[in-house]
């Protein structure tokens, strides 16, 4: 399991109440924030271990939410993000999602594949892209996305699709390229699904801008910028929901 930070829009930041918030959270885990996976090693008790600093400590994926409220002036809520179990069968499933289903979302579906295989967690989960529209649904991904992809060693082979309703109980997670995707999905997801609504870029330490720009009516450099944009924070939502 891994925590993210989820965002309440036009709210004020508090930083001292996210401080206090994150304070409680720890204290009702035990103290020292341990890995929720975490299996005493022979001799120890199972009893958390008091944390001798006075200093919260946040995970990446924590710091990632804080950094991106910084920008926005959002109400931060601490909240669970499970990832896949290495002792279950069952994979995670995650779902990319932009305009189209040509541009941002099928690189980003590319580049996660990618890094789990090379991870050697590629069996660990079920990976698909889909468009907020159907406006291509049928079609190949953008030449222009296919050829960044080709450039970096990626295998931009996804065929658009738009969004459809039993996408928000068949995955566990789907990540919004920018926020007008996070409001269309959240309308459409309504209350009660299944899935996780999270922003790509929450998981980029290094995001100043929480959005993934569109390359589409651009040149060949603002897929390049894509690709740039998207590897970070590929590799940060990796490392988040491996744990």
């Amino acid at each position: 399991m891994a925590r993210v930070l989820a965002r309440r829009p036009n709210a004020r930041l508090d930083l001292e109440a996210i401080e206090m918030a994150l304070r409680a959270s720890m204290h009702q885990l035990g103290g020292a924030a341990r890995h929720p996976y975490h299996q005493p090693k022979s001799g120890e008790s199972g009893e958390p271990t008091p944390d001798p600093s006075p200093s919260v400590r946040m995970d990446p994926a924590a710091s990632i939410a804080v950094s991106h409220a910084s920008i926005s002036g959002a109400e931060l809520i601490y909240r669970p993000l499970m990832g896949p179990n290495a002792a279950s069968t069952t994979p995670f499933r995650v779902l990319f999602v932009c305009s189209g289903n040509i541009c941002r979302s099928p690189l980003a579906e590319a580049l996660f594949k990618s890094m789990a295989h090379e991870a050697g967690l590629g069996s660990r989960f079920v990976v698909d892209s889909a468009g907020t529209h159907g406006y291509h649904e049928g079609d190949q991904a953008d030449p222009r996305t296919r050829q960044v992809g080709r450039k970096h060693g990626l295998i931009v082979d996804s065929i658009a699709r738009s969004v459809v309703d039993e996408d928000f109980d068949h995955f566990d997670l789907i990540l919004a390229m920018d926020r007008g995707h996070r409001s269309e999905l959240e309308s459409r997801a309504g209350k009660g699904r299944s899935a996780a609504i999270r922003m790509m870029r929450e998981f980029d330490p290094g995001a100043g801008n929480p959005d993934v720009a569109d390359p589409y009516y651009g040149g060949e450099d603002g897929f390049e910028k894509m690709y740039t944009t998207l590897e970070p924070a590929c590799r940060g939502l990796l490392e988040a929901i491996r744990r």
